[in-house]
């Protein structure tokens, strides 16, 4: 089964659109960002999730931030999530109380939202350390 999602993706130069194509490939899980411009970014990995991180990753280095729930600061995924949802749904990790928010990753997310993918991750272990009084195994 393959999924199209359409996002926003901001740099210096302004504004482009894209399609995020998601698909299986062979067990792994394929991520084909088609950008406007004609290029396409592609990953394959073990969920959704981590084929976002790889793909941002590669526009970060362009000055491309991808504009999606996904690659918010204080957005991750459960080890659930990532199995039983193959990574489409992530948790909005805050210090409140109670279960966080579940969000669709390629659903949209104002700029102001989105962080690096070290910011994302920085802010993973943070919050897991604050939460469980342990520090995250890496």
């Amino acid at each position: 089964m393959t999924r199209e999602y359409h996002l926003s993706l901001v740099g210096l130069a302004g504004s482009q659109s894209a399609v995020a194509v998601c698909s299986l490939n062979g067990r792994d899980y394929r991520l084909e960002l088609r950008l406007d411009d004609g290029r396409a970014v592609i990953a394959d990995e073990r969920d959704y999730f981590e084929c976002l991180l790889t793909v941002r990753r590669q526009l970060q280095a362009e000055g491309l931030r991808v504009c999606c729930q996904g690659a918010r600061r204080d957005v991750w995924p459960s080890g659930m999530a990532r199995d039983m949802g193959s990574g489409l749904g992530a948790y909005v990790l805050t210090s409140a109380p109670g279960r966080p928010e579940l969000v669709a990753v390629f659903d949209p997310a104002d700029l102001a939202l989105i962080g690096t993918v070290e910011e994302q991750e920085a802010h993973f272990r943070s919050w897991w350390e604050h939460r469980t009084g342990r520090q995250l195994d890496t």
